[in-house]
């Protein structure tokens, strides 16, 4: 469990174990997909505040340069557009490294991405998909190290969808 929310609103301070990586990066994931944190005046001080120095500035540029071509292939000025969906949800897990300093985890998502003012193409479409997401252990804490898209699916109807693991409920009422 994180001990405390930063300044942006983003869980940190986890345990140093492999369910305190995997817990980061759920959260980091469902961070820096949340559009309220892709204003790219504040996606540098975001990424701050929960990556490795030297990712900073790389991962910052990877977001806005995705989302200024997003928006541009939509016909939009931003994702943050009214007319733009832009709506990632993180569901569930699957570590595909791990030793005691580095943790690579990918988060699998649901995705509905679109413009509600055009029609075709690009109208609002679902996905499923992964986000490839490595945190390093420094300065006491799990930091975003990189991050970026994984493979598209499983869709929830796939037997490979069965192998991802669930999120664990910190903090959910007694059943």
């Amino acid at each position: 469990m994180p001990t405390r929310i930063n300044e942006f609103g983003i869980p940190v301070g986890y345990p140093h174990t492999e369910a305190g990586a995997i817990s980061a990066c759920g959260n980091y994931v469902s961070a820096y997909v949340d559009r309220r944190n892709r204003d790219a005046s504040q996606l540098k001080k975001i990424f701050g505040s929960i990556s490795t120095p030297e990712a900073v500035d790389k991962l910052a540029d990877q977001i806005n340069s995705a989302d200024s071509t997003m928006a541009k292939n939509l016909g939009l000025t931003s994702i943050n557009s009214p007319d733009m969906l832009f709506n990632i949800r993180p569901l569930g897990y699957s570590v595909k490294s791990f030793d005691s300093n580095q943790v690579t985890v990918s988060v699998w998502s649901t995705a509905a991405v679109g413009s509600y003012s055009n029609k075709g193409i690009t109208t609002p479409q679902q996905s499923w998909g992964t986000d490839i997401c490595t945190v390093t252990w420094q300065d006491g804490d799990w930091k975003l190290s990189n991050a970026g898209d994984g493979p598209n699916g499983p869709s929830l109807t796939e037997r490979a969808a069965e192998g991802i693991g669930r999120f664990i409920y910190i903090g959910r009422p007694a059943e």
